[in-house]
């Protein structure tokens, strides 16, 4: 009786398999990777709406807070010809760059004029000081924190645009680096995203 003999790869066939598996994954990753800043993105906008609903909410409900939120001025910034106040803030990310980073843990108002407001919306959306006096990792999370350019998102800033007479609120991204009333943010997520953030350019 005749022994079956068990043939292995050979080393030309093993070598072959690999170079297909290196040329697949050169293939998937960059894609994987597009798809996963898409939905980073698409959530950060949901996140943004979400914020922006719950600011107005306040706003329509709250006589002292909405006094508060207008009366603020101290967080003038402009872009393209128009003025903008950056009138509160709060960490996207449990691990913040700087700049002070740690007192935003809560939504923070620039100066006193706005704490009315803050302290009604830190309320509405649940934010408070934890048992101990730490302050508890935002609930809101900022999922695409880098963006072309070596530019960093990590901090949620509630902006009044004011163009003549009319003011409107929209709710930007900005890096936490950046501290002061005066910060500038970098991306505005809602309403009408800035191009980073809108669908045809997530690949950008």
């Amino acid at each position: 009786m005749m022994k079956k003999t068990l043939k292995g790869f050979t080393l030309i066939e093993l070598i072959v398999v690999i170079a297909i598996i290196g040329v697949l994954a050169c293939i998937l990753v960059p894609s994987m990777s597009k798809y996963i800043r898409r939905s980073q993105k698409a959530v950060d906008v949901t996140n943004a709406k979400q914020i922006y609903q719950a600011v107005e909410l306040v706003l329509a409900l709250d006589d002292d807070a909405c006094d508060s939120f207008y009366k603020y001025n101290t967080g003038k910034w402009s872009r393209d010809g128009v003025q903008y106040l950056t009138v509160a803030k709060l960490n996207g990310t449990s691990n913040p760059q700087g700049g002070g980073a740690g007192s935003y843990y809560i939504w923070q108002p620039g100066n006193n004029e706005g704490k009315a407001f803050t302290d009604a919306l830190n309320e509405s959306m649940g934010f408070e000081l934890t048992s101990n006096n730490s302050r508890q990792a935002a609930k809101v999370k900022m999922k695409c924190n880098s963006h072309s350019g070596g530019i960093k998102t990590d901090r949620w800033c509630i902006v009044i645009k004011k163009n003549g007479t009319e003011r409107e609120v929209e709710i930007w991204a900005s890096d936490s680096s950046t501290s002061g009333a005066g910060m500038i943010p970098h991306y505005r997520l809602w309403p009408n995203p800035d191009t980073e953030y809108v669908v045809e350019h997530y690949d950008d």
